[in-house]
Parts: C-alpha cells; structure tokens; sequence
C-alpha cells in the first residue's frame, strides 16, 4: 500500500492509523506533517485568492478546521491525533491565530458568506479586509 499524497509505500515507521477505530490511513506520516505545517495558510489563500462569487462560495463552503482532514479538504472529518505505531501524533494545524480566533474568523467569513447575494454587497472587498485585519496574508 501507498500513500494517497506522496505515493510512498508505507511500513510501520510511516503508517498512520486512527485511533479511535484503528483504521489505517491514507496517507503518511511526512504527508500529515507537511498538511499540520501549510493546510492552515492554503485554505486562507484558497478564500483570499476567489475571485468571483462560485469560487469564493465554494471555498466558504465549510469553516477552515482546527485539525487535519482526513483528505486534506476543509468539509472532511477531522482527527485531533493519529498513530503512528505507538506514538501519538497531535493533528492541529499550525496558524498563526488561536482557537478562539479562528472560530471567530470562521464566524465573520460566515456572515460575509450570508451576504454575497446582496446587490450592492462588494464581497471581495470585504474578504480582503477581514483577512487582512486578522494579519492573515501569506
């Protein structure tokens, strides 16, 4: 078997399993980092770079997650840790803001998600202000 991500084949120094009910994941153990490093400031700049209102209402679609997904997309299930073996792999995605914020930025890019069919409603802007009031440009 091969990791989804890198297409490494696995073995036991880089196989990932859930904890909760064992099963094995899809990708390893240098994926998971790579996704705990930069997923944080990709979904940030998938939200920031939409440039019309069908990209920017699918990249709103889901809030952006404290955790890694289990295939890298924001509306997936989320793990808090993984295994790999007997070490225990906390999962939350590195950000520059705390989780406190985070769940009040997700709230605000709701409300602006809310309001993008109002006529007069300059959704990019808005986005770029919120985005950039958190310092959130990468």
């Amino acid at each position: 078997m091969e990791c989804n991500i890198c297409y490494d084949d696995f073995d036991s120094t880089n196989q990932l399993t859930n904890p909760k009910d064992l099963t094995k994941m899809g990708f390893c153990v240098n994926c998971l980092n790579y996704m705990i490093e930069n997923n944080f400031s990709r979904y940030v700049k998938e939200i920031a770079n939409a440039d019309c209102e069908k990209s920017l209402s699918s990249a709103l679609a889901h809030p952006i997650p404290l955790f890694v997904t289990a295939n890298s997309l924001k509306g997936a299930e989320q793990f808090e840790e993984l295994l790999c073996g007997d070490i225990i792999i906390p999962c939350k995605l590195n950000k520059p803001i705390d989780d406190l914020t985070l769940k009040e930025f997700n709230q605000k890019l709701e409300h602006i998600k809310s309001q993008m069919l109002e006529p007069t409603f300059d959704y990019l802007d808005q986005i770029s202000k919120l985005i950039a009031s958190y310092d959130l440009t990468f």
